[in-house]
């Protein structure tokens, strides 16, 4: 409760600073990653990523900032599309004639983008294209370790052994409907495959429970 002013002062300056119309429909709306520095009018930056639907709409919900829960419903959409196309990039440029890869950024589908399907199941979403997409990936990935940057074609561009990549890896695979469950917490890896490996187990029990590592 101490803090509840300071949460509501933020998400209010999220909404109104972070918050844009999309270029290709003005009534849209985008969640930019910063207040500055991520395109014009014209021609906006997003990274799908910074999409996570549960935390704004309870934002919303909790301080009364619609446009957050505008720009969460949008994004899904946005993603959606996306994913349909093909691997959701991390980075995409949005102007009236669509969206696409950002051209000022790698062209890839890695550290950031996993983020999306995690986010996703957490917020109930586990049939959206975004996670049946990362699915696929990891299905056609094979080989040893997890693969964790794709090309924009599909193929794996980088791999990697630490298990908080392959418990997201998993927990896509589960919600898509695999028979997979997610691996164990091992505390020696470093921080962001640790990170998205508690937010996976946080996601499993959130929606997924049949994706949780099983008890030995």
């Amino acid at each position: 409760p101490a803090s509840r002013d300071r949460a509501r002062d933020i998400a209010r300056f999220l909404a109104v600073s972070c918050v844009r119309p999309d270029p290709r429909d003005a009534s849209r709306r985008l969640f930019l990653p910063a207040a500055e520095r991520f395109g014009s009018t014209e021609r906006r930056i997003i990274n799908p990523s910074y999409t996570m639907p549960r935390a704004m709409h309870a934002l919303t919900d909790a301080f009364d900032v619609p446009e957050l829960g505008r720009a969460a419903t949008d994004g899904v959409d946005l993603i959606g599309d996306l994913a349909r196309e093909g691997p959701v990039p991390d980075w995409v440029e949005i102007d009236a004639n669509g969206a696409r890869p950002a051209r000022d950024f790698a062209q890839q589908s890695g550290y950031d983008a996993m983020r999306v399907a995690l986010y996703l199941v957490w917020s109930g979403r586990s049939y959206h294209p975004a996670v049946a997409r990362a699915a696929a990936l990891h299905i056609s990935a094979g080989g040893p370790g997890t693969a964790t940057v794709f090309t924009l074609d599909g193929q794996v561009s980088q791999r990697s052994s630490y298990p908080g990549y392959a418990a997201v890896a998993a927990l896509a695979l589960c919600a898509d409907g695999a028979s997979v469950t997610m691996p164990a917490v091992d505390a020696a890896q470093p921080y962001y495959p640790a990170t998205l490996h508690l937010f996976a187990l946080h996601a499993a029990c959130a929606g997924a429970p049949e994706c949780l590592p099983r008890r030995k």
